[in-house]
């Protein structure tokens, strides 16, 4: 028989329920943004510094509201979902799921373009791509992403299997990277020597 009362249980007050599911969608929308970034445009290295400082700024604010829920509260179960969102979101981008997923989304409306491989210039969206030019060019058809950066410019089709030479209107640099079958991803990169 204890001599203290029993524990009532603190009621969790809505504005900490309210902060919690607010800044646990705000770092649900971080991750989306980044996998969508993935996916549709190849743009990896500004899509993890955005996302990144986006996610830094809202782990900050989960870290404060998760704190006092758990101290005052003692509330971590729903803590814990934007760790775990974020942690998925991360295991997705290792292993290169939003590409593959844009790929094959993407895929067969660029296999019809790229069958007539009719020229044009003008944004134009293929699945999940967004391409403002297609090129053809000896080997094949070259279709190049609109506002390309830091990843994949564009994407060639080469019917004929060999590796595509370097484009036309190619910077200094271009690598290309064998994606499926008569297909390659290209990206330039700067060639500081030239």
């Amino acid at each position: 028989m204890s001599v203290y009362p029993p524990a009532v249980p603190q009621r969790i007050p809505p504005l900490w329920t309210v902060s919690m599911v607010t800044v646990t969608a705000m770092v649900a929308a971080c991750c989306l943004w980044v996998l969508w970034e993935y996916a549709s445009r190849g743009d990896q290295l500004g899509a993890l510094l955005l996302g990144g400082w986006a996610l830094v700024i809202t782990g900050g604010i989960w870290l404060a509201v998760a704190v006092a829920g758990v101290n005052a509260y003692g509330v971590w179960r729903v803590s814990v979902l934007a760790p775990v969102l974020f942690a998925l979101s991360a295991v997705l981008l290792v292993t290169g799921v939003p590409q593959r997923v844009g790929w094959a989304l993407s895929r067969p409306s660029l296999e019809s373009a790229a069958a007539t491989c009719t020229d044009f210039e003008g944004s134009r969206r293929f699945g999940v791509y967004r391409i403002d030019r297609v090129t053809a060019i000896p080997q094949g058809c070259s279709f190049s992403l609109v506002g390309s950066g830091l990843g994949i410019d564009g994407f060639a089709y080469v019917p004929k299997g060999d590796p595509p030479q370097p484009l036309p209107n190619a910077r200094a640099g271009d690598r290309y990277r064998h994606i499926d079958g008569p297909w390659y991803s290209y990206a330039s990169f700067l060639d500081l020597a030239a």
